[in-house]
């Protein structure tokens, strides 16, 4: 096919996804859409196998892989971490021991390496999922990295709804308390710590804050990272630097706040990263994909178990709800921007006000967005990239 109209094509699917997630409220992600479509096209030869390869974006997509990471890195506030430690202590324990469970009780039963693959991404987003898929292509493990995709394109529809349950349950229990004037408006409920600067660079200033410049800062970050994930003879993954140097040059001022977005190149950078992770579907069969249902059920159920029993004794001992302490756990399986979308939802359908639904939304957004930057953005891209030298 004609590179332009591979690549044409390709914009399509991913526009119409948008779309369909738009039209049904996130119900229908557009990763899901997205993995459907090309499957059917794939598998009707509606699409050609070689789709990705003849948009010549997969050797691209490696790249901005790494620029998405570090970016991911430039969103995270580190104030509002230390002030949220409760939920961030949930979070990466969830993540932990979600990994422990799906390697140890998961493993013996759906094989060792598709557990070791499957648990980062099964705790995470689009950064574990690349991660994984990558290493695994570079290992010939082609099949468990369409595994991994399963995985990924599922994983929202167990943690979304269980998370809505638990946030309406919490959401009453705050609108009582707040009823009957019992209700105070903690400091850490709100999120709003002591801002903690550790900036040593000047502020770019607003004029040669273009595009070409702040992807030139980010691609600067990438390839100090892989320099050295190399000096470690790759002990530490380079996805792991990405998010750590994002983070570190953020906060010292070198690298702007969520740098892809100012640089008008989120959804480029978005889409030529998530045609990595799609690529390994050219190479699923039917019979392929039947085979994985049982394995990812079984992941699933181990993985759940993990994060349930964890949240539920982290909140025991942090004073916060079962309720709470599951809603956090489990914004693993969808993080943001779900997490943002889901608390306003539950806010607006408990509270009978505008100022009761400013009260749960003050109570529920603020851990909420934590969790799911902890989670999926900063934990499981953590122990990705220690799984991965299980392989």
């Amino acid at each position: 096919m004609n590179s332009t109209i591979a690549f044409t094509v390709l914009l399509s699917i991913f526009g119409i996804g948008d779309i369909v997630a738009n039209k049904t409220k996130a119900t229908i992600s557009m990763i899901l859409f997205v993995a459907v479509a090309m499957l059917a096209g794939f598998w009707s030869g509606i699409l050609p196998q070689t789709l990705i390869a003849d948009s010549n974006v997969a050797s691209l997509g490696r790249v901005a892989a790494g620029l998405l990471v570090v970016s991911l890195g430039t969103m995270l506030n580190l104030s509002e971490l230390i002030s949220q430690w409760k939920t961030v202590t949930i979070g990466v324990l969830a993540v932990a021991i979600l990994s422990i469970f799906v390697y140890f009780f998961a493993g013996p039963i759906i094989g060792r390496d598709m557990a070791i693959a499957g648990a980062p991404v099964l705790s995470g987003g689009s950064a574990a999922t690349l991660i994984m898929t990558t290493a695994l292509t570079e290992k010939g493990l082609e099949q468990i990295a369409v595994f991994c995709v399963l995985l990924y394109v599922t994983q929202k529809f167990l943690g979304v709804p269980i998370a809505s349950f638990m946030l309406k349950k919490e959401a009453n229990r705050v609108l009582g308390l707040y009823k009957s004037g019992a209700y105070k408006n903690e400091l850490e409920n709100n999120g709003k710590g002591k801002e903690i600067s550790f900036r040593i660079l000047p502020e770019m200033k607003k004029e040669l804050q273009t595009p070409f410049v702040l992807m030139a800062k980010t691609a600067s970050v990438v390839v100090l990272s892989n320099f050295l994930a190399e000096l470690t003879a790759g002990k530490v993954n380079a996805f792991v630097l990405y998010l750590v140097l994002g983070v570190i040059f953020t906060e010292i001022g070198y690298l702007e706040k969520d740098i892809l977005k100012k640089a008008n190149a989120n959804g480029f950078i978005m889409l030529l990263a998530m045609t990595v992770i799609f690529a390994n579907l050219t190479k699923a069969t039917p019979e392929m994909v039947a085979s994985f249902i049982g394995p990812a059920l079984i992941t699933v159920a181990f993985g759940f178990a993990g994060v349930a029993i964890t949240s539920i004794v982290a909140a025991k001992v942090l004073k916060f709800t079962p309720a709470l302490g599951i809603s956090i756990g489990v914004s693993c399986f969808f993080g943001f921007p779900a997490t943002y979308y889901l608390s306003h939802e539950v806010a607006n359908a408990v509270g009978e006000t505008e100022e009761e639904q400013k009260v749960l939304l003050d109570h529920i957004l603020p851990k909420m967005l934590v969790a799911g930057f902890t989670t999926v953005t900063i934990a499981s891209v953590v122990f990705a990239g220690i799984m991965i030298n299980l392989l």
